[in-house]
C-alpha cells in the first residue's frame, strides 16, 4: 500500500512540475544571454527536449522530473552567464569497437 501512495505522490509531483514548466514556456518567450549576445527562444521544441531524448523516445520518469525541477535554475544561469566554462572541440574514440562496427565517442 505504501508503494501505491509513493507512486501516486511521484506522479502528482511530476504533473505539478510539468504544469509549472508549461507555464514558464508560455509566459517566457525568450531569455537574454550575455554570452551569446542575443535572445534564446523558449519554444515547444525546448519543452519537448526536456521530456524526450533527441530520437523522440521518452526520457525515464526520474530524468524528466530532474530536468523539469531544474528549468527555472537553468534559465537564471543562462541570463547571468557571460563566460564559457568548458568547451569540447573534438570527439575521441572511447573503448573498443562494438559488434555493429561503431565505437563510442567521448
Amino acid at each position: 500500500m505504501d508503494a501505491n501512495i509513493s507512486s501516486e505522490r511521484a506522479i502528482r509531483d511530476y504533473n505539478v512540475l510539468l504544469a509549472e514548466a508549461r507555464k514558464v514556456f508560455d509566459t517566457t518567450k525568450e531569455i537574454k544571454s550575455p554570452y551569446f549576445k542575443e535572445s534564446i527562444l523558449l519554444t515547444s521544441d525546448g519543452l519537448n527536449h526536456l521530456l524526450n531524448k533527441p530520437n523522440r523516445q521518452p526520457r525515464n520518469f526520474n530524468e524528466k522530473k530532474l530536468k523539469l525541477r531544474l528549468l527555472k535554475t537553468a534559465i537564471s544561469i543562462i541570463e547571468k552567464s557571460a563566460t564559457l566554462q568548458e568547451y569540447r572541440n573534438c570527439f575521441e574514440k572511447h573503448g573498443k569497437q562494438a559488434i555493429d562496427g561503431f565505437t563510442k565517442m567521448k
